[in-house]
């Protein structure tokens, strides 16, 4: 195959992270660490040989290779194929854990083992260093004495490598050259005369490839790393253009934006700057009606919560709060000084609901999305206000995912966020959360009885109790009772869709999903009202079962679509559906941004009127 990858962590750790092939990894190692027939490693043991990588960016306490060698030296090799500037502080961290697992509780110091951390890197890293292989001790800064020989870490920077003599090759140029890239399968053939296990890897690389499962997650992980390319590189532009002028109306020349901001901070007037810009007077007023606007917003105090541009209109957060006395006060206004004498909340409690509010993310989540597209189009358009109070379990879920995340370790993925060309989404939980064996995609929802009763399918039924009425307008008619029953989990459908979604964006970049589970929390289980409703635990998990991808998709592209059109329209005539509404209970009682909706209206009406 051409331009193969050898450093594919999935094609790596077949090759030298397998039991089978353990000859293999000893000649690397043996190569690498420079160890000659006589104090060379003999055998090892390959220690979390299952857990396959889960994330293209590292940020997992796994590496793609740790083993035990026949001394009870720890070793670890880490393939790097992405640049990461953080590379030396990673690697610390991973051998420090790699040491200090080594002793149970109670253990003697004495006990613990050398540990070697190799780094195998496709980018250049060490900038002031000319030598492919650089290794790291802990010395004197003056003597340059080791104070210990346990900690050894090393870079190979594959970039760096050029074989100078293939006829004085030694093992761990050898192997450098097989996963550099840069040999064809003929000097790698000559290359093999003096180091044998090459001519091996090549013939197992030969028989992976005619494999068509591997061949196939191969490929996956492959187009996972150009996503990540392609994301990145599409983050920086992105950075490199936010700004006040970021996606002003569509026809403006981003290149005469700025001149006009700077002209109209200085007071000039707007002929003059469509004179000077080329810009159209309707342009510029309409800039400085935002720019306005925005001064208004971010008014205040310095940590004030900004408004962001989109393309026909401005993205924003809710401005305003609700005091309980039902007046409205500006944020920023409120997180400064009450105007009462005795405020509703701590005031740290109402920063964390103002930072909550404002994710700064310009497109629509997939949870934003999963919301009636009037809605959501109401919420990043209108300056509209919130009661703080009401906002209190969307903050103790966001602290829920605090907590639980700082209790992840091993083969675990938490708060990540991954986009698509749809939109993102940022997933709990994935990895091992249920057990050892399982790559489990988890959700924590903090969620009412009703809907939990909902969720596991509980409704009652009419059951006979063998009596019959004895008198009344029902004489002579059986008794019933009314007893409980389940067909089993029902969906809750936006439940389903955001956990299939997440899904998706994590199998399109090569994750093997085996199953959804949502962690509920019922938040009025102490409550009469959940016993009621058979509500018997404060915790449920549910499992959430695959939709179809095709679906999923074509259901989500429809309503980032509709959504889009809207912001750039500025209106939009889609009015959340029956189930987007909650039946209209999340209009009366919950949407804050109601008021403003053609349909919502009527119940604000109402409320004036009672």
């Amino acid at each position: 195959m051409e331009n193969f990858n050898r450093l594919n962590d999935l094609y790596f750790k077949k090759l030298l992270g397998d039991k089978k092939r353990k000859n293999l990894t000893l000649s690397f190692l043996n190569g690498i660490l420079n160890k000659d027939d006589e104090n060379c490693f003999t055998d090892i043991t390959f220690l979390d040989k299952d857990n396959e990588p889960l994330t293209l960016d590292g940020k997992l306490s796994k590496l793609d290779i740790r083993a035990d060698l026949n001394d009870g030296t720890q070793v670890d090799i880490e393939v790097q194929v992405c640049p990461f500037k953080l590379m030396a502080e990673r690697s610390l961290y991973y051998w420090s854990k790699m040491y200090s697992e080594q002793l149970e509780k109670g253990a003697e110091y004495k006990k613990l083992k050398k540990a070697i951390a190799i780094n195998l890197l496709a980018f250049d890293y060490l900038e002031d260093e000319q030598d492919w292989h650089n290794i790291y001790n802990l010395l004197n800064v003056k003597s340059h004495n080791k104070l210990t020989d346990h900690i050894e870490i090393h870079f190979l920077e594959l970039p760096k490598f050029t074989l100078k003599d293939m006829r004085k090759i030694r093992a761990s140029e050898a192997w450098i050259a097989y996963f550099s890239g840069k040999y064809s399968k003929e000097e790698l053939e000559e290359i093999a005369m003096t180091t044998p296990a090459i001519k091996e890897a090549v013939e197992f690389e030969d028989t992976f490839l005619q494999n068509k499962i591997e061949r196939r997650a191969y490929e996956q992980r492959e187009k996972a790393i150009r996503d990540y390319y392609s994301y990145m590189s599409a983050f920086k532009e992105e950075g490199l253009e936010q700004g006040l002028q970021e996606g002003i109306t569509l026809g403006m020349k981003k290149a005469n934006i700025n001149t006009a901001i700077n002209l109209l901070k200085l007071g000039v007037d707007v002929d003059t700057i469509v004179k000077g810009t080329g810009l159209s007077i309707q342009d510029v007023e309409a800039l400085k009606i935002k720019i306005k606007k925005y001064k208004q917003i971010t008014a205040g105090v310095a940590n004030a919560i900004p408004a962001i541009f989109v393309s026909g209109g401005f993205i924003m957060p809710a401005t305003r709060f609700i005091c309980p006395s039902g007046h409205e006060v500006n944020i920023n206004q409120c997180l400064k000084k009450c105007i009462y004498t005795q405020r509703c909340m701590f005031l740290p409690t109402l920063r964390a609901v103002a930072n909550f509010l404002n994710r700064k993310l310009q497109n629509a989540t997939v949870t934003e999305l999963l919301a009636g597209t009037m809605e959501t189009f109401l919420k990043k358009t209108t300056d509209y206000a919130v009661d703080p109070i009401n906002q209190m379990y969307a903050l103790h879920g966001s602290a829920v995912h605090t907590l639980n995340e700082n209790y992840t370790e091993g083969n675990m993925l938490s708060e990540e966020r991954l986009h698509d060309e749809i939109t993102s989404g940022k997933f709990d939980l994935f990895g091992q959360i249920l057990d050892k064996e399982d790559n489990t995609l988890g959700d924590y929802k903090i969620t009412s009885s009703y809907k939990l009763m909902k969720a596991l399918g509980y409704y009652k039924i009419d059951v006979p109790t063998g009596e019959v009425y004895k008198t009344g307008t029902k004489k002579g008619q059986p008794k019933t009772k009314k007893e409980w029953r389940t067909d089993g989990v029902k969906h809750i459908l936006d439940w389903a869709i955001q956990l299939n979604y997440y899904r998706i964006l994590l199998e399109e970049r090569s994750f093997k999903v085996n199953r959804m589970e949502i962690q509920a929390l019922c938040r009025d289980f102490n409550l009469r009202v959940a016993s009621e409703r058979n509500i018997t635990s404060p915790v449920y998990i549910i499992h959430i079962n695959k939709i179809s991808d095709i679906w999923i998709k074509k259901y989500m592209k429809a309503k980032a679509k509709r959504l889009n059109e809207a912001l750039i329209k500025g209106k939009t005539s889609h009015i959340c559906n029956s189930k987007e509404r909650w039946y209209d209970r999340k209009c009366k009682d919950y949407c804050s941004v109601a008021s403003f909706c053609p349909y919502g209206k009527q119940f604000k009406q109402l409320e004036k009127i009672a």
